[in-house]
């Protein structure tokens, strides 16, 4: 239920039934916001009400019934009057109606002096005249109406006076003075838009910027819905070309202002110029330039819309699908999502409109032809190749940008040539050239499942791929034959889904999707693999030349026979097919480029170290070392170093620190061109520093008097923690190459999960993930990759959730030490020293309940020994030392053998200087 505009008096009517009224509607361009844009139906109703206010405080006192009732009198006279069907003139009997239906108006048609005249010669009494005029006399009205009634008054009114063109000049002088359309704040567009449609006889327009309330998201819905038929149901449809003037010369061709016209390039003018059945074109001046009709064969050009569309003579279902795609592949739109709602009628499908969808809009326009209209036209699109028995040929068409699936991601897809030639076959045509029967043709099903679309297909298995069957002979600029092994590495076609279209030049040839699996796919999540086959004739390497993929195959009839004869017959399958692309991989888009215009090719994101900055820790970096490689420097090194310092407390009131260190390398090429090689490396070291307390310093400490309280009493000890869910600390991320068209896209990005604290013997166990990922920013006129900069997260610490668990042993409570083995190990040794065979001895476990201690004690009672022997005076001491940290470590290692705990590092170095001492087998933490 659309609302209208009143053409005479700029008010806003509703109309129930589009059948019972005529109506024009307005075709234009909206201008840019920046030069004004569009009014809107907010901005006309505060016009609208403005105008009412004014006219409330001048307004005449309320008729008395019976004038009332002597109005309506004479505005059924007068509607009379002004349809005047026996003159070959335009219909001002609905102008004329509205006018009566408003005070103001109908006030200012009254007073008129030309009204004055008709009436004197229907009434040649000048009293009743003025009667009937300034006081509605019911008496005069019907004196008037008994006038009118006789022939030989109508005779004379219609022979001997120009009736139409003084009611004409009514009407249009009742407009002029309308409070509405003669306001200044009203956009001249709607201004102009009224008076056009007005002077045709039309009462009633459409415009769609001021007529539908964009703030209800129902009315929205219903118009994006409903627009193809409002327009398909107007009398005429004016198309203003703001850009064309009256002067232009359309026999220029090209070159003229209307071919050149912006009308002709966006997505919604598209239905406007199918739908209606009368379409005129108007300048920038508001002039006649053509029509729909008289000028198809331009608008065919200009268009590609055929001109059997365009005359009428064939309904819009008889174009196949992919040629209606086609007509829309090159238009644009503001908003994305308007890409696919602007098609909605040119399908006859409906949606309803989500805006922040994206590109999914059109995934699902396709979804809703594929269940509405049976036609497979629409899984025709993209680069291809027609394969006949002894050649091959290959269309230049375009280089996709992902790994397609069964639906186009945007109608720019439907652009390449073969989309002119595409028909949709019956079941008889189809089995025809299958050499089936026609009931053994399967009905035209497809149904969307989280699995893929399932599509019952005639598939052509092959007993060898695909791109191994084109031969030699192959004239195309992208020969399937001169694939490497990379490009066949994970996946290869060996089935033809045969659809129900062929080309139009062929009587004999098919449309078939190439099937491909991917097979080695080890770098993308398993849910890649489960949603479907890709349509593809391989999936290529990272190469930018001579191994682009096709995604539809024009199996000829002599390729058909040939294949199967020597492999296999056709067989009826249900098949599961992406529903859309798989996301961009390496080799889709440019390569990064290396040659650096920047003199730091590494930096921290300035936003990262505010924000670990609020989570603790502190960021020091050492990024930006770049060198090339010798002699010709075509291989560039980046390299760098990021440190994460934060401070935690730790038993006895003490602060300990957490360090982790990231390694940042990189390798590429200058000329990725010819040498796409590039790779990433992260390496990180995550350590743990805790206070370890020295007893005689500390003693000495308290009995020095205003001695001040510090650290050096102190040594730490250092502990190296291994990622939480037992994966490597240097990670190797694949390079994912985004199509150079500016910064923000992400080249390599890894994922590590640490150690949250100490306690990893509790359970739960605490972690936290750090991501790291590389952000390359492109010099804007040479494309040069100015900096990498790298971006650092941090989560909060969280229980582990994952399988795996960060030691070889059952349960993080099974992880346990012989308090009396360790006890042994840290007291002074015999004079003999103790052997290999007393520590092996020593070193059975205990049951669980018999153990109370844990290895958080170990460092401290460590670091006691060793000051121990750091203070004594007597020479051997550090023989002694050695000797029980060298028996320390063969224990610790028969320790872990059993607890199956690999080993790491202990270190523990003192504050004030002394010596490091490490003991590579003691046991993580």
């Amino acid at each position: 239920m659309p609302r209208f505009l009143d053409t005479t008096t700029g008010c806003f009517i509703w109309n129930t039934d589009l059948h019972d009224d005529r109506y024009a509607i307005l075709s234009h361009t909206w201008r840019p916001a920046d030069e004004g844009g569009e009014q809107s139906y907010g901005e006309v109703c505060k016009i609208q009400a403005t105008v009412a206010e004014q006219l409330r405080t001048h307004a005449q006192p309320e008729q008395p019934p019976e004038n009332a009732r002597a109005l309506k009198i004479l505005k059924n006279m007068t509607t009379i009057i002004g349809r005047m069907s026996t003159l070959p003139k335009i219909d001002l009997s609905d102008i004329v109606a509205g006018i009566f239906e408003h005070p103001f108006s109908r006030a200012h048609f009254l007073s008129h002096s030309n009204f004055r005249e008709i009436m004197k010669q229907i009434c040649e009494d000048e009293e009743t005249v003025s009667s009937f005029i300034t006081l509605a006399d019911p008496e005069a009205c019907a004196k008037i109406k008994r006038a009118y009634k006789d022939p030989e008054v109508r005779t004379r009114l219609f022979t001997s006076f120009n009736l139409f063109e003084k009611i004409k000049d009514i009407c249009d002088d009742v407009a002029a003075h309308s409070p509405i359309l003669s306001h200044p704040d009203l956009s001249d567009k709607i201004v102009r838009a009224c008076e056009v449609a007005r002077q045709a006889g039309y009462r009633l327009i459409w415009i769609d910027s001021c007529c539908i309330n964009k703030s209800s998201s129902a009315e929205l819905s219903e118009a994006i819905n409903s627009m193809y038929d409002w327009y398909s149901k107007a009398d005429v449809c004016y198309a203003y070309l703001a850009d064309v003037s009256e002067f232009d010369d359309i026999s220029e061709g090209r070159d003229s202002e209307f071919w050149q016209s912006k009308w002709h390039t966006r997505g919604w003018t598209l239905q406007e110029l199918i739908a209606p059945k009368r379409v005129v074109f108007l300048s920038d001046t508001w002039d006649f330039i053509g029509t729909k009709m008289s000028m198809a064969s331009t608008l065919k050009e200009v268009t590609g819309v055929d001109v059997a569309v365009l005359t009428g003579s064939a309904p819009l279902d008889s174009v196949s699908v992919a040629r209606r795609m086609l007509w829309a592949s090159k238009r644009e739109t503001t908003r994305i999502e308007d890409k696919a709602y602007c098609l909605l009628g040119v399908f006859s499908v409906h949606l309803s409109p989500i805006y922040g969808e994206g590109s999914n809009a059109f995934l699902r326009l396709q979804e809703e032809i594929a269940k509405t209209v049976p036609d497979q036209t629409l899984f025709a699109w993209g680069p291809r190749c027609t394969l006949y028995a002894d050649h091959a040929t290959c269309d230049e068409g375009f280089r996709l940008s992902e790994l397609p699936g069964l639906l186009a991601p945007k109608p720019d897809d439907f652009s390449s040539a073969y989309g002119q030639n595409a028909t949709p076959l019956s079941a008889a045509e189809f089995a025809q050239r299958l050499g089936w029967r026609e009931e053994e043709v399967p009905p035209l099903h497809t149904v969307f499942t989280p699995q893929g679309i399932l599509v019952k297909l005639v598939c052509l298995d092959l007993s060898i791929p695909l791109p191994q069957i084109v031969p030699e002979t192959c004239s195309t600029p992208y020969p399937l034959t001169s694939l490497c092994s990379d490009c066949t590495r994970e996946g290869v076609a060996h089935t033809l889904g045969l659809l129900r279209c062929g080309p139009d030049w062929d009587a004999g040839a098919v449309f078939a999707l190439p099937l491909c699996r991917m097979v080695g796919s080890g770098d993308l999540p398993k849910a890649y693999e489960e949603q479907g086959l890709l349509v593809t004739t391989h999936i290529p390497c990272n190469k930018p030349s001579g191994h682009t993929p096709l995604r539809c195959v024009i199996v000829s009839q002599d390729f058909f026979s040939a294949v199967t004869n020597i492999h296999s017959p056709p067989v009826l399958r249900d098949v599961f097919v992406r529903r859309h692309p798989l996301p961009s991989r390496s080799w889709s888009g440019w390569p990064p480029y290396f040659p650096f215009s920047g003199n730091s090719p590494l930096c921290v994101a300035p936003w990262c170290a505010d924000e670990l900055r609020a989570q603790g820790y502190h960021l020091s970096s050492a990024l930006g070392n770049l060198k090339f490689s010798e002699p010709k420097g075509s291989t560039v090194y980046v390299t760098g170093t990021v440190k994460l310092v934060s401070d935690f407390d730790h038993e006895g009131g003490q602060t300990g620190r957490e360090e982790i260190t990231i390694d940042i390398s990189l390798k590429g090429k200058r000329f990725p061109m010819f040498e796409p090689e590039r790779t990433a490396r992260y390496s990180i070291k995550h350590a743990f520093h805790v206070p370890v307390a020295r007893p005689e310093l500390e003693q000495e400490a308290s009995h020095a008097e205003d001695a001040p309280r510090d650290s050096s009493p102190r040594q730490c000890a250092v502990f190296e923690s291994p990622c939480a869910d037992g994966g490597s600390s240097i990670r190797a991320p694949e390079w994912v190459v985004f199509p150079v068209s500016g910064s923000g896209s992400t080249q390599a990005h890894a994922e590590f999960v640490l150690h949250a604290d100490l306690h990893a013997f509790h359970t739960p166990l605490n972690v936290k993930c750090l991501h790291i990922k590389l952000v390359p920013e492109y010099d804007s006129e040479d494309l040069d990759v100015n900096m990498f900069k790298v971006y650092l997260e941090i989560s909060q610490p969280h229980p582990y959730e994952g399988k795996a668990v960060p030691t070889d042993a059952d349960s993080l409570n099974d992880i346990v030490i012989n308090v009396e083995t360790l006890e042994r190990l840290m007291d002074p040794p015999s004079d003999n020293g103790p052997t290999s065979a007393t520590l092996g001895s020593s070193t059975q476990l205990k049951s669980k309940n018999d153990i109370v201690h844990t290895t958080s004690t170990i460092p401290t009672r460590l670091c006691e020994a060793t000051d121990q022997s750091i203070s004594n005076p007597d020479g051997g001491a550090d023989e002694s030392l050695g000797q029980r940290l060298e028996a320390l470590e063969r224990g610790l290692q028969d320790l872990q053998a059993q607890l199956r705990t690999p080993p790491t590092a202990l270190e523990c170095s003192a504050h004030d200087g002394a010596s490091q001492t490490s003991v590579p087998g003691f046991s993580d933490i």
